[in-house]
This record gives C-alpha cells, structure tokens and sequence, in this order.
C-alpha cells in the first residue's frame, strides 16, 4: 500500500491548500483540483521546466489511484508486480509533497515566476524532476536555483510566442464583439423592415 498511501498524503495536502470545487456537476478535491488550478495557469510551460510532465505524471497516477480504488481486480501489488509501479513512483509521489510543503511545486515556481517577472528579480527554483522507471537506482527528483532569464531572453522566443498567442486573443475577442455587434444591427433592420411589411 506503499503507492496508496503516498498519493493519499499528496491528495490530502492538496486539498488542504487548494479546497475543492464543483467541476461540471462532479465533485472535485485533491490532486484533481490541483490539476485544475494547473490548467488554469496560462503559458506556463514557458516559465517552469516540465510542466506538462508533472501534469501528465499526475494524471496518470490519478487514473491508478482510481484504477485501484474503484476496479474489479485491480490492486496495488498487481501493478507494481506488471510494472506499472515501482518505487520509482512512490518516491516521486513523496518528493512532489516534500516540494508542496516548501513551495517548489510547479504551481507555486510559475507564480513565483510571475512575480520575479514583475518585481525585476533574477531568482526562481526549478521544480523537481520526474524519476523515471528505466532510472531504477536514480537519486529521487532534487530541486536545483536557475536564474530566471528576462523575459526577452527566454529561449527560442518563448516570451515573443506567449505575446502573440495574447495579441491573437485579443483580436479574437475583437472579431467576436465586432461580429456581434453587426448581427445585432442585422437583426435591428430585419425586425425595423418586418415590422413596416417590407420584407
């Protein structure tokens, strides 16, 4: 119960920091809503280090976890013995707690950047990296201090490619209202050429 036990604690912390929410008429607590705050959290993958990892990685141990509770058959020691586990895994889990409790989650590292961002500082941590199955004797994931690069000089134009991907927003949301506007008027003159039995 080594796994269940890890992605209990994870589970439990988040839902202590991030509470729970109603998601589309389900109900929505722990990792699952940390998921979501990750998802709300836009262009992060430009300012932390493997963020999609960490999502991945968490979904997956989410659908294990979900596996194991709710499925016929399905048990901890039959994954861990299939491969599907390994202590890999449970010590990732721990390290990702360990990481939460001293704010070098990923969550925690893009506001952190954020704010390094606006405040002018140059300093940001590096959240943990994933040990992976094929790393069997790997060291658990560790967190290293980066300097944080300005942002006209993240790599391969990533702050250029967040600031379009604003910019077409915008003109998306401009085309919309625009669009809009001319149906309302459309439908202003179809109504106005209705009413006096011109159409």
């Amino acid at each position: 119960m080594e796994f269940m036990d890890s992605f209990k604690r994870l589970d439990n912390l988040c839902s202590q920091i991030y509470g729970n929410d109603a998601d589309n008429g389900k109900y929505v607590t722990g990792v699952a809503m940390y998921m979501n705050e990750m998802r709300k959290c836009d262009a992060a993958g430009y300012f932390v280090s493997g963020w999609n990892t960490y999502y991945d990685r968490l979904k997956n141990y989410l659908a294990l976890r979900n596996s194991i509770s709710h499925d016929y058959g399905v048990d901890e020691a039959g994954l861990f013995a299939c491969g599907r586990l390994s202590e890999n895994d449970v010590r990732w889990l721990e390290d990702f707690c360990d990481a939460m409790l001293e704010g070098r989650d990923p969550i925690a590292l893009y506001y952190t950047a954020m704010r390094a961002g606006r405040d002018g500082a140059r300093k940001v941590n590096r959240p943990p990296q994933p040990a992976t199955a094929a790393k069997a004797e790997a060291e658990p994931c560790r967190c290293e201090t980066i300097s944080a690069p300005q942002p006209s000089e993240l790599p391969d134009g990533a702050m250029r490619m967040y600031n379009e991907s604003l910019a077409r927003k915008r003109r998306v949301k401009i085309v919309i209202a625009v669009a809009a506007a001319l149906l309302g008027a459309l439908a202003v003159a179809a109504g106005f050429l209705f009413a006096y039995g011109m159409l």
